[in-house]
This record gives C-alpha cells, sequence and structure tokens, in this order.
C-alpha cells in the first residue's frame, strides 16, 4: 500500500516535470494556438495594432520591448522608414486550467507479483481510485501588450513617440 501512493505520486511528480519543461517554449514568435507571441492586424492603409502576449505577470516590460521589436520589423516588411506609436495598452490576464488527477492515475497500470518456492505470478490490473488525490489547478498569469502604429517614409519627424523601423530592429536583435 505504502508502495502504491509513493509510485502515485512519483508519477503525478513527473507529470509535473514534464509539462512544466512544456512551458520553456521560446518567448519571441508568432502567436501560437495558445496564442502567446506576436500577432498584428491592420486597420487602415500604413496603420496597425500589433499584439504581444507572454507569460507571467512580471515580464511588461519585455512584452512592450517585443511588441516595438515587432512593430519596427513589420513596418520594414511593409516598405516604410518609420513608425509613430498612437497608443499602448499594457493588460494583465490570468487562465486557470483544472486538470484531473485522478483520470490519469486511473489509466496507470498496477503490477503486483506474488512468488513461491518455485514459481512466481504476475498480475497487471488497473485500480479506479485516484488514492487521496484531488483535481490539479494550474493558474497562468500572462501579460498582453497592445501597440497602435501607423507607418511612414522618408525623413522621420522629430518626436519622442516616432521610431526608425532599422534602429528599432537593431536595438532588438
Amino acid at each position: 500500500m505504502f508502495v502504491k501512493k509513493i509510485n502515485c505520486m512519483l508519477c503525478v511528480f513527473l507529470g509535473f516535470i514534464f509539462l512544466s519543461g512544456c512551458s520553456q517554449a521560446p518567448t519571441y514568435k508568432a502567436a501560437d494556438k495558445n496564442k502567446y507571441g506576436y500577432s498584428e492586424a491592420q486597420i487602415a492603409p500604413q496603420h496597425y495594432v500589433v499584439s504581444f502576449i507572454l507569460l507571467g505577470a512580471g515580464n511588461q516590460k519585455k512584452a512592450h520591448d517585443y511588441s516595438l521589436k515587432r512593430a519596427a520589423e513589420l513596418t520594414s516588411e511593409q516598405g516604410y522608414d518609420w513608425f509613430n506609436v498612437l497608443d499602448v495598452q499594457t493588460k494583465k490576464h490570468q487562465k486557470e486550467t483544472v486538470k484531473s488527477a485522478s483520470s490519469h492515475l486511473q489509466s496507470q497500470p498496477q503490477v503486483s507479483r506474488r512468488c513461491g518456492l518455485l514459481t512466481c505470478d504476475t498480475q497487471i490490473h488497473y485500480d479506479a481510485n485516484n488514492h487521496g488525490f484531488d483535481d490539479l489547478s494550474v493558474r497562468r498569469d500572462y501579460v498582453e501588450v497592445v501597440v497602435e502604429i501607423k507607418m511612414g517614409k522618408g525623413i522621420r519627424p522629430n518626436t519622442d513617440d516616432i521610431y526608425s523601423a532599422n534602429f528599432m530592429e537593431a536595438v532588438y536583435k
């Protein structure tokens, strides 16, 4: 019975390690199915909204920098020289996922082996008991920075909210 509980706790622990290893994906990338990364939408000619979503509510500065990096890349891709930051919004979000520990443990086979003087008998059965584990709740904090930009060509106006695309790409390389 004690060995059975240790095996179950070991399975849950290894599951946590596996899940935490999966969450260490590259941070600067196009948004994926989980919506982490950058995305953009065109509002009008030369006018875009760039969004960057990053895990960890404490990553506001990094998310802001990445949104400016993507704005610079997008400006260059569209053939423009500079962009004007019209608006910046920072939003903190929290997503909670509940996973049932018992459903994972139910599918694990339990192997028992009994040996006598001359032979051994091995039995494999599935235990529907969750061994006292409750559902697991995983809470993830993330930050979203949304930057509204308007692109331009030629001589860059000299104001604080206008950035050179080439310069910003070099800074955030």
